[in-house]
């Protein structure tokens, strides 16, 4: 029943409307015909073809009773009167019919804009064109479609994000290209919030332009992406931590190696210097090593420091050539006294990469003491390779390869997956946080491995000012 109540309501509108023209029609001698197809027309808009149809008969039935123009009386000879009758009946039904096929789209539109999860608007380039949005950009800004006219859109962006949103706007307008950002949007509160906005350009087929934009929250998801990201470097610092607390009988032999030549060369010193007459350039030539050594010392406290340092991720510009001889250098230890030979193949050209330093010495040593520790089961040459060169011309491809024993195939698609080592002992989270970094940083990591034969690690990062 009450899928009947609005035809029903819409239908005797209809004839209301239609008794109302029929006198004012008789009174001013006006045209019937025409009037009474405005009636369907605007019967037919409510949506129900039923009710368009029955107030079509109800005009036919009016036309013919209160009318006298024979071009609308079904008596007499003349059958092009009652042809003509017919034809304005069919020309009621069918536009009926079409006003009715249009609602209904339009209320399908209607309803996807409003099933979307997004704040959608839609309008014309022109100042007089109309201005649509969904229901969901109505609850969050209290603006309606019939409010957005004028500043429209522009009214509830963040003060910092109009002015670019403008030229933004009337550029891609212009020249019909899409443009994507970040903005931040008020909502009826007065409150700000973060959303990726996408405008869309288009024009219709007489030349127009129209433009669509939609607007997605992700202001939780950026928060949380933040989270995550402090959650991962936390992470990784401990995962250097770790690395370096396996690293230190190999640090503490680097760091006693120059303190001892220090110690060697101050006496030397003392016992020139006590000699009649003193051998001042022996003295000089020790102070020199002395000096060498200490800053030799220094140095490799300075990577332990900045390895463990916690602070947060700073790309710059620099070479990967010398990312890659302070990981060698740190390892050097540890690389003779697993009896691992170590070979640089670097390339001719220095490449530079908008990197962090930091990060990019965790995922080299990771790879490198990955490599030394599967050789240590192996009774032949132990020789670890590092590799850089050029790739696909502008970026740097690193590898790291040793003469181990390989990785089983079935192990070779989960080693970068957290938590899942080969190692006794492991915590599995060395590659997959080495691979988290090199995809930060617009890279690539991978590894190819033969049973029984070297492994290689290889990643790839684009070149300085190609790097996101």
């Amino acid at each position: 029943m009450r899928a009947l109540r609005r035809p029903a309501a819409s239908f005797l509108l209809g004839c209301v409307a239609l008794a109302v023209l029929t006198f004012v029609c008789l009174k001013l001698h006006l045209s019937a015909p025409v009037l009474f197809l405005l009636v369907v027309v605007f019967v037919a808009l409510d949506g129900s073809f039923v009710a368009a149809a029955c107030v079509s008969l109800v005009a036919a039935l009016f036309l013919q009773t209160f009318f006298a123009s024979p071009i609308f009386s079904l008596h007499g000879a003349d059958s092009r009167h009652a042809l003509r009758f017919l034809l304005w009946l069919v020309t009621a039904f069918v536009i009926s019919r079409l006003v009715i096929r249009a609602r209904r789209r339009e209320q399908n539109l209607k309803l996807v804009m409003d099933a979307m999860p997004a704040l959608v608007v839609v309008g014309s380039s022109e100042a007089a064109g109309d201005v649509y949005c969904n229901q969901r950009f109505v609850d969050y800004t209290g603006i309606s479609s019939a409010n957005l006219r004028g500043e429209g859109f522009q009214s509830v962006l963040h003060p910092d994000d109009q002015l670019w949103y403008e030229s933004e706007w009337q550029r891609a307008v212009s020249e019909g290209q899409p443009i994507t950002r970040e903005v931040r949007l008020r909502d009826r509160t007065g409150d700000y919030r973060l959303f990726l906005h996408h405008l869309f350009p288009m024009r219709d087929a007489s030349g127009r332009t129209q433009w669509c934009t939609t607007s997605i929250d992700i202001e939780d998801r950026k928060r949380d992406e933040e989270t995550l990201r402090h959650a991962r470097e936390d992470l990784a610092r401990v995962t250097r931590v770790t690395t370096m607390g396996e690293l230190a009988a190999s640090i503490a032999h680097e760091v006693n190696q120059p303190l001892a030549a220090i110690v060697t060369n101050a006496n030397a010193s003392l016992r020139w210097l006590a000699a009649d007459p003193p051998n001042l350039e022996e003295v000089r030539e020790a102070t020199v090593r002395i000096i060498a050594d200490g800053n030799r010392a220094s140095d490799v406290v300075g990577r332990i420091r900045t390895l463990l340092s916690k602070k947060e991720t700073q790309k710059q510009l620099l070479e990967v050539d010398d990312v890659i001889g302070d990981v060698v250098a740190l390892t050097k230890s540890e690389a003779h006294r697993n009896g691992t030979s170590v070979q640089l193949e670097l390339a001719a050209a220095p490449a530079v990469v908008l990197a962090d330093r930091v990060q990019l010495q965790q995922v080299l040593l990771n790879l490198m003491l990955n490599g030394i520790d599967a050789m240590h089961d192996v009774t032949g040459s132990r020789t670890l390779t590092i590799q850089s060169r050029p790739h696909q011309g502008k970026g740097v491809l690193v590898a790291v390869r040793d003469s181990g024993v390989g990785i089983p195939a079935e192990h070779l698609p989960h080693i970068f997956d957290a938590f899942y080592t080969t190692k006794n002992g492991g915590l599995g989270m060395g590659l997959a946080i080495g691979r988290s970094i090199i995809e930060a940083h617009g890279g690539r990591i991978w590894a190819t491995s033969e049973q029984g034969q070297e492994t290689t690690f290889q990643f790839t990062l684009p070149a300085g000012a190609d790097a996101s």
